[in-house]
């Protein structure tokens, strides 16, 4: 289709998808011409906001991160855009390994964003920490 809207509308159905080798799929076709450099940032939240496609989007921006700021540089200010997803991991080791991947980066760019992302993977690791039993617990009780 030449229809923008429906095009948006294809790349949510195609990261709402539960395979990862599907996400990893469209991941790749966000990388051709067929996709514009525009919109690439929703196909990373699109599959990103997925949690079947989450840590394959990661990977994905890890193994792909030199290319993307010369392939989109006149989208250069939807790079923190790209890592928005992140935001929604919640545990220590993703942590370390976001915080991992970025050091000795320049990421001057991305600085807020990536911050705000390290922030909340670190409150979402302590609610997780703090509270999961209890929400087990509550889910148990009250599906009896």
């Amino acid at each position: 289709t030449t229809a923008t809207d429906q095009k948006l509308i294809a790349l949510a159905a195609l990261g709402a998808t539960p395979h990862a080798d599907l996400i990893q799929e469209t991941l790749n076709f966000g990388l051709t011409e067929d996709v514009r450099a525009q919109d690439l940032f929703r196909l990373f939240a699109y599959c990103g906001s997925n949690p079947k496609g989450r840590h394959v989007t990661w990977s994905f921006t890890k193994e792909n991160w030199d290319l993307l700021p010369s392939k989109y540089a006149q989208t250069l200010s939807s790079m923190n855009l790209i890592i928005k997803y992140t935001t929604d991991f919640s545990c220590q080791k993703d942590h370390d390994d976001i915080k991992k991947f970025f050091d000795g980066r320049d990421t001057k760019s991305i600085d807020m964003a990536l911050n705000q992302t390290l922030e909340n993977v670190t409150i979402s690791t302590k609610w997780v920490q703090r509270d999961s039993e209890n929400v087990r617990k509550w889910l148990e009780a009250s599906l009896i």
